[in-house]
Order: C-alpha cells, then sequence, then structure tokens
C-alpha cells in the first residue's frame, strides 16, 4: 500500500475513500486525514474504524479532540515522534516512525505509522497517513535480538570456562582430513589464535612420540566404527613445551550412517600429572621411610642383644688373658678372639646408629691402612675365580705433609666391602679382576663438586655427592673397578635407590647405604659403566691435614686392686650379670644382682642404700635404667651409678641424661657395652675417683 501521492488532489474524498475500503480490509489498519493550519492548530479530517481498534478512541472524539491520540504516545516515544515530525513538515519529505501507544484498555502497541506531507495554497499542511499494528512482529523481533543476545553471552561464558579449566576443542572431519580448532585449542598448544588450524598430520606430530601410536588408535576406532575414546596424553606445545592432555572425542554420522567427523576436547591436566607425580614419589619415600623404620627397630633389637652376647665374649677373653702367659700357645688364639669380638662390637654399633641409637664415631684416620687391614677378608669373601688387585699408595706421614681422613671406620669399611663385593657379583661367576686404587689430587683436580666431570660421557657417568669441598689439602680417591658385565644407563640411574638390586639374593641396600656414609663425609661418588665394559665406582673424600693416630695396643690392666666394694649389678641378661660378677669377685668385691629396674629399686630399698656403687643396663622389661636411677637416687642422692649400654654415651645426652662425674643429678659413669675387663677397671676407679674415694 503506497501514500497518497499529490496527483490525487484534485479530489481527495474521493480517493480517501477508495483508500479506506482498501485499509479497512487490514486488520489492526487505521486511516487518518489531519490539517496543520498556518497558526499551528490541528484538526483531523478523516478517521477510519480502524483507529478505534489500534487506540480505544472512538473515530469521532479523535475528529472532535485532535490531541486525543497523541496522549496515548509513550512519554519516552513522544520527543523522537515530535522530531521526525518536525523533520517531515520542514522538507516535505513523507513521515515515517515506529513509536508506542497505550490503548485505553492498557495495552502497550508497537505501530508503525506512515504519512504524506502535502502543502495546500492556503499555506497549511495535510497529513495523510496509515498507522499499522506491529507489535507481533516487534516481539518476534525482540525475541530474536534476546536470543541472539543470549548466544552470543552463552558462547563467552563458554569460552571463559574454557579458559578457566584449560578446555580446548576439535572438529575432524574425515573424509577431507581437515581440522577445526577451538580458540583455546590454540592456546593450549601454544598457536596463536586467528592463525589457520594445522593439517590432520600436523596434528599428529604435535602428540608425544610415546603417546602418538595410542592416540592414533584411539582415533582410527572412533572414525571406522564410531566407538567414543577418552584417554590422557603428552603433546608437544610449538614452544618445546611438553602438556598432558586428557582427550575426549565422539563420532558424527552423516544421513546414510557413515562416520563423518570426530568431535573432541582436549583438557590441560599438566598440574594435576605433576601433582600425583609428586604424591606418587612422596608416598614411595614415606613407604621406604617406613621400610627403614622397621629394619632399624630390627637392627637396634638384634644389636642390643647381640650386644650382651658379645659382653660375655669379650670380657670372659679379657679374663683368660689377664691369666695366661704371653707366651702361651693358647695366647694368640685369645687375641684373635677378642679382635674379633670388637670387631662385632663395631658392627653392632653400626647397627645402633642405623637404628637411631647415636651419632656415628668420626675419627682420625689413614684410609690405606685402614683397606690394608681389610684385604685378607675381601679376598675371603670374593669368589675364587676373582683376582684381587690392589694399588693403594700410602699416605704422607711427614709432619709438614701428613694428611688423614676424618670418617667412622666402621661405616668406611662397609663402603669398601660393599663395593668390592659387587664388583665381584658383576663377573657372573666368570673369570675377571677386580682392582682396587687410591691416590690423592690436590690443587683443582681435588674438587668433589659435580663440575669436575663435565668432560665425562653423560651416557655412561654418574656423578652423586658433595657439590662443596670443606677447605683442606685435596681429596683421597678410592677407585674400585671390575671387567664384569657393566650396567645399562636405566640400571646406572637407580643403583642408589633403596631397596632397588638386580640380583636375585640382594636386598637393595649396599649402595643405597654406600651414598648416605659417603654423603656424611662430605664426599662424592662418580660410577662410570657401559654394557659389556666393566663398571668403575669412584670416592672422593676430603683430606685433613694433619696425621691419623696409631692405633692403640691393649694395656695391660693394673693388678693394684680397688678398696674392696659393694657392687649392685642391674642387667636383664643374665650372662651379663654373671659376667660382671665373675670380674668384680675377681677383684674381690660383694656383688648383688637384680634382673631388672623394679627388681633393682626393691634390693637398693631392702639393702638401705647400703651400696657403694650401682651398674645399671638402660634397656630393661618393668622399670628401665633411666626409672630406675630415678628411683633410687629418690632414696639415696648420694649413691654412685654408672650405666650401662650398647648405645653410645652420646645417646644418654638425646635422653636427658649427662654424664658429668661427681654432680648428684647425673650419673658417675658410662660403661658402653661389649665391655673387656679393663674397662670395667678403669669406670669403677673413675666413678670413685669423681666422689673423691681412694682407690
Amino acid at each position: 500500500m503506497r501514500p497518497m501521492s499529490s496527483h490525487d488532489r484534485s479530489d481527495p474524498e474521493e480517493a480517501l475513500r477508495r483508500l479506506q475500503q482498501l485499509v479497512d480490509g487490514i486488520p489492526d489498519a487505521a486511516l487518518y486525514a489531519l490539517v496543520i493550519r498556518t497558526d499551528g492548530s490541528v484538526q483531523y479530517e478523516h478517521a477510519s474504524a480502524g483507529v478505534e481498534r489500534l487506540s480505544g478512541i472512538p473515530a469521532h472524539e479523535v475528529l472532535a479532540d485532535a490531541n486525543a491520540l497523541l496522549t496515548l504516545v509513550l512519554p519516552d516515544d513522544l520527543p523522537g515522534v515530535r522530531l521526525r515530525l518536525k523533520a517531515s513538515l520542514d522538507s516535505g519529505e513523507p513521515f515515517d516512525c515506529e513509536l508506542r501507544v497505550r490503548s485505553r484498555d492498557g495495552v502497550v502497541r508497537w505501530v508503525r505509522n506512515r504519512a504524506t506531507v502535502v502543502k495546500l495554497p492556503d499555506g497549511s499542511t495535510r497529513i495523510t497517513g496509515l498507522a499499522v499494528d506491529e507489535s507481533e512482529h516487534k516481539q518476534a523481533e525482540l525475541q530474536r535480538e534476546q536470543a541472539e543476545r543470549a548466544r552470543r553471552t552463552s558462547e563467552e561464558a563458554l569460552v571463559a570456562a574454557q579458559s578457566i579449566a584449560r578446555l580446548g576443542g576439535f572438529r575432524l572431519h574425515l573424509p577431507t582430513r581437515t581440522v577445526l580448532w577451538t580458540d583455546e585449542m590454540f592456546r593450549l598448544l601454544g598457536r596463536k589464535v586467528g592463525n589457520d588450524p594445522p593439517s590432520f598430520d600436523e596434528l599428529i606430530e604435535m602428540i608425544h612420540p610415546e603417546d602418538r601410536r595410542g592416540f592414533l588408535d584411539a582415533l582410527d576406532l572412533c572414525g571406522r566404527e564410531g566407538v567414543p575414546y577418552m584417554l590422557e596424553h603428552r603433546a608437544l606445545r610449538a614452544d618445546g613445551v611438553v602438556v598432558h592432555l586428557a582427550s575426549k572425542g565422539v563420532s558424527r554420522r552423516d544421513a546414510t550412517g557413515k562416520v563423518v567427523e570426530i568431535i573432541g576436547t582436549a583438557q590441560d591436566v599438566t598440574e594435576r600429572v605433576i601433582e600425583e607425580q609428586a604424591r606418587a614419589r612422596l608416598e614411595e619415600r614415606l613407604l621406604q621411610a617406613q621400610k627403614l623404620e622397621s629394619l632399624g627397630l630390627l637392627a637396634g633389637g638384634i644389636a642390643h642383644d647381640f650386644n650382651n652376647l658379645l659382653t660375655g665374649v669379650l670380657t670372659e677373653a679379657s679374663l683368660v688373658l689377664d691369666e695366661v702367659p704371653y707366651g702361651s700357645p693358647v695366647h694368640g688364639a685369645l687375641r684373635a678372639i677378642e679382635t674379633s669380638a670388637r670387631r662385632m662390637s663395631d658392627l653392632t654399633k653400626q647397627l645402633l646408629a642405623y637404628a637411631g641409637g647415636g651419632p656415628f664415631t668420626v675419627e682420625r684416620l689413614d684410609p690405606v691402612q685402614l683397606v690394608g687391614e681389610m684385604l685378607e677378608l675381601l679376598r675371603r669373601n670374593i669368589g675364587r675365580e676373582v683376582k684381587l688387585l690392589v694399588d693403594t699408595p700410602r699416605l704422607s706421614t711427614s709432619a709438614d705433609t701428613a694428611v688423614c681422613v676424618e670418617a667412622d671406620p666402621t661405616q668406611l669399611r662397609q663402603v669398601v666391602m660393599n663395593l668390592v663385593l659387587n664388583a665381584s657379583d658383576a663377573l657372573q661367576g666368570r673369570s675377571g679382576e677386580v682392582r682396587i686404587r687410591s691416590w690423592i689430587e690436590t690443587g683443582q683436580n681435588a674438587s668433589t663438586s659435580s663440575t669436575t666431570l663435565a668432560s665425562k660421557s653423560p651416557s655412561t657417568t654418574t656423578t652423586l655427592g658433595a657439590t662443596v669441598r670443606p677447605t683442606g689439602p685435596g681429596v683421597w680417591v678410592l677407585e674400585v673397578s671390575d671387567t664384569g658385565c657393566g650396567m645399562t644407563p636405566e640400571t646406572r640411574r637407580r643403583i642408589f635407590d633403596p631397596f632397588f638390586t638386580t640380583k636375585g639374593r640382594g636386598r637393595g641396600l649396599g649402595l643405597s647405604a654406600v651414598q648416605g656414609i659417603v654423603r656424611r663425609m662430605f664426599g662424592q661418588i662418580e660410577v662410570e659403566s657401559e654394557v659389556d665394559r666393566g663398571t668403575t665406582i669412584r670416592l672422593r673424600v676430603p683430606l685433613t691435614a694433619g696425621q691419623a693416630p696409631l692405633a692403640s695396643t691393649r694395656e695391660t690392666p693394673s693388678r693394684a686392686a680397688l678398696q674392696k666394694l659393694r657392687v649392685l649389678v642391674v642387667d636383664d641378661e643374665e650372662a651379663v650379670r654373671i659376667t660382671l660378677s665373675r670380674v668384680l669377685g675377681r677383684r674381690g668385691h660383694t656383688v648383688a644382682m637384680a634382673e631388672d629396674g623394679s627388681d633393682a629399686i626393691e634390693t637398693f630399698r631392702n639393702a638401705r642404700g647400703n651400696f657403694d656403687l650401682v651398674l645399671l643396663d638402660i634397656s630393661m622389661p618393668r622399670k628401665n635404667g633411666y626409672e630406675a636411677l630415678e628411683a633410687i637416687r629418690n632414696l639415696r642422692a648420694s649413691a654412685r651409678v654408672v650405666l650401662m649400654s650398647g648405645y653410645s654415651e652420646a645417646h644418654l645426652a638425646g635422653a636427658g641424661i649427662h654424664s658429668e662425674r661427681g654432680s648428684e643429678s647425673t650419673i658417675d659413669g658410662f660403661l658402653e657395652k661389649p665391655f673387656a675387663v679393663e674397662a670395667i677397671d678403669r669406670v669403677l676407679a673413675e666413678a670413685l675417683r669423681a666422689r673423691g674415694e681412694a682407690l
């Protein structure tokens, strides 16, 4: 429907009549005509029946009141309507405006108003127009806009959620092998957003080589049979960084049922994987710690019982040596028994220290001499087909250039023994050589830093240990090599792990203990090995200026008798009680015995404290030595008490017991098991001397 044009002016009434007939056939439409005179007054000349349908105002009221319709326009729309009307009046252009009106029944309608503007000869202006109710169309348009806004909001929320969750997506069109990526997929793999996605082959190249086969198999099964997949794999970012992805995919079929597309997601789970790996390592360390703790408890129990047995062996051997002339045929045998017992004592000290029984004993010692003393034992423990070669030059003993190492001798023996036995086992029963070499490095070559091996091949060499060498004159190097089977790189990386072993009969603790010992000495371990080319393990231990003290010789105990004492011996091990009773009895002392702490307290109370000295074991059932000590001191504050234990005296300090001699709040002496006769004499003399007693 076009508005009335200027050539209809000759018969306006007839034109309106014909137009009215046409408009009345259009639902929700109204025809109107008005004149604006030169004085600004407005007069409606015509209003069709449709005006009442749109506004609820009868046509005769509109004709009578020119402002009746204007009052129905919503206030928000009225300024715009007036501006558009003024522009049309000024220019003579047609008037076209959308506005909202509120009818008398309260219904708000969207109305499209189109009209012609014609200047009349008398200067007035006639406006003839058509108003159409477009509420349904406008409502549909608004719903479309709302839906579009909701869609954009949803897409923005989805993009934000994908970014937060680091979740990318892709579509793989199988017939063309083309790939489409979401923006987040570009970001996950370090590609610039907006670039063309990669080809299928480029996509596969981004998958980590070790995971590529599994990813391809999953895609293939999904593409052929439509089976959804879900797997975790690694991918390579553009910058070379490896990321862990959790991928899922489903298939889409065409109308014929053929799979034509794979739609998938990939989520970056690198942080979760790293946390899981860290947790697994922590759990493994905790498990190892629990195993070591269990071993420690077992070792402590064995060492305690073994020390009690050794006490009898060592003390009885000492007693017999006191009675046997030096030139007697059995003197050498007794000396060997005593020496072996002392060595066994060293081993039990090692077990006790491993079980948490106190610090290791660090001494200044000559490592070359220590290795030399072990050679006979080493040859007995390696296979008969193994040839042991030794090249260990002596250290300087000159006052100006003398050097030694500071270490626990028992631990150092353990290191040498483990290395040699491992080298022997590497020969796997075949003939071969195990070579022990040692030398001193000074200056630049003396560093125990791992940088000293920068020139070595990393594929055949592993270095562990201290990274800073304590100030000193250099390092002592001990090298143990074999001509055995050698090791793969994977085995070489794990040889120091607790419980890792390549030997069916092994327990995997030997080299782990070696590593711990060398670290405590601020040393370094270097391992060189190739399959079928043997293994060389090299230790570097810092040297200390000065000469190691000469090995002490056993002093003949003094035969001068102590004053006659009344002694209470308290120990849960009968053999220890009997041995001590015999030694003290031979010295002329009177001995009473108690088998545990409670028995000791009762015996001491019944004797009214009439004991010159109490020899008190620490580890006992019912009441232990600490509890018995407190009770005895409560009965008699001046009681002289010497504690006995297979643990070191340093262990007492950790338990809150101090051994400053002569103080009523402390002990009067400490006797470390196993002990010889002269140790008993010495401790008794020290205990009496601390209280000012005469011998």
